[in-house]
């Protein structure tokens, strides 16, 4: 019989992913337990509380506390917890001795971890000193491990490849409240189309989007493209920023981090979500979307109910969420131009 817990914490450390703070946590409401901490830094909390008058959720923020990583991982040590939920673990000195001490000191504590990088988990790779040991320790970790958990159901087959351990399937996925959403609603001459996350050549292929961009807008003006997501590849400044001065009114980037209220905004304003994501992760090991990691603009598409552009190679399993597949970049640039002309965008509050 399954031992119902009556403890719980949820651990984040990545600021992108407070939205799965609120999916784990709802998933737990709902399974039935009430004694649930939420463990995070201040700034994660503040984008937190910012979504949950738009949301439907159960979030007490009494139960909430907010420290850096170390006083976070001591308050952990010093509390008697069931079961701790990772949400996001990366392979930091901190989390990796975190871990270790809860596997030490707290050996009745079950832990739960995402898997948001299947491979990098479970065949960990790196060129930095002291990489050998990483991977040893890591590997002790994994013996700690209660349960995992995955975004999606084709992760989960993925993963069952390395582990007999069971596997949960929770995804990002809390809708905003429909008052919300209309909000923002005004007259436009542009379709709006949005490409969230950081603008790198690492996970997103923005040299042919670049190439996509010029042709549409060199034959239609009713499109502006907005890259919602701070440059982190050097490389683009320079080719983003002519594209800049040659269609000053249909394109817009953002050098530094994107405040979650601007952030949404720009999103509830757009008509279409654009993903042009990679196959291939340059990472080593490397991941594959869709296989191996999931990306956040499915979810986003979910949350502010938006159609979405995406490769083909990356199977949506949602069919709340609108989505048209693309197999070449000239296949999205046709796609783009057959939109009817939008010479005037009316929506009525």
């Amino acid at each position: 019989m399954e031992k119902k817990f009556k403890k719980i914490a949820i651990v984040e450390f990545v600021r992108t992913h407070y939205d799965f703070i609120i999916s784990v946590h709802e998933y737990l409401y709902k399974k039935g337990y009430r004694d649930i901490k939420i463990l995070t830094s201040s700034e994660i909390w503040k984008d937190i509380e910012y979504q949950l008058i738009k949301i439907e959720n159960h979030i007490n923020p009494t139960n909430v506390f907010t420290a850096g990583k170390v006083k976070n991982y001591f308050y952990i040590l010093k509390n008697n917890f069931d079961v701790i939920y990772f949400n996001s673990f990366y392979y930091s000195w901190k989390n990796i001795i975190g871990l270790l001490l809860l596997k030490i000191l707290k050996r009745d504590t079950d832990i739960i971890l995402t898997l948001h990088n299947i491979r990098r988990h479970f065949e960990y790779k790196s060129k930095f000193k002291f990489a050998p040991l990483k991977k040893i320790l890591i590997t002790v970790i994994d013996k700690k491990i209660n349960k995992y958990i995955v975004l999606n159901e084709k992760l989960k087959e993925f993963a069952s490849k390395y582990t007999k351990k069971e596997i949960l399937v929770i995804p990002f996925k809390i809708p905003l409240k429909q008052e919300i959403l209309t909000v923002y609603k005004y007259s436009s001459s542009f379709y709006k189309i949005i490409i969230p996350g950081i603008i790198s050549n690492k996970r997103r292929n923005y040299d042919e989007l670049i190439k996509v961009i010029k042709n549409v807008l060199s034959k239609r003006t009713d499109f502006k493209f907005i890259l919602l997501g701070r440059i982190v590849s050097k490389e683009l400044i320079v080719p983003l920023t002519r594209l800049k001065q040659q269609f000053p009114q249909n394109i817009q980037f953002f050098s530094s981090y994107i405040e979650q209220e601007l952030f949404e905004k720009y999103v509830i304003e757009s008509d279409i979500i654009l993903a042009p994501i990679r196959k291939n992760v340059d990472s080593n090991p490397q991941e594959q979307y869709g296989l191996t990691k999931a990306s956040g603009i499915e979810f986003d598409a979910y949350k502010y109910k938006k159609p979405i552009l995406i490769p083909s190679f990356y199977e949506i399993q949602n069919d709340n969420i609108d989505v048209t597949y693309f197999n070449t970049y000239d296949d999205l640039t046709k796609i783009l131009l057959k939109y009817p002309k939008k010479d005037s965008f009316l929506m009525s509050a």
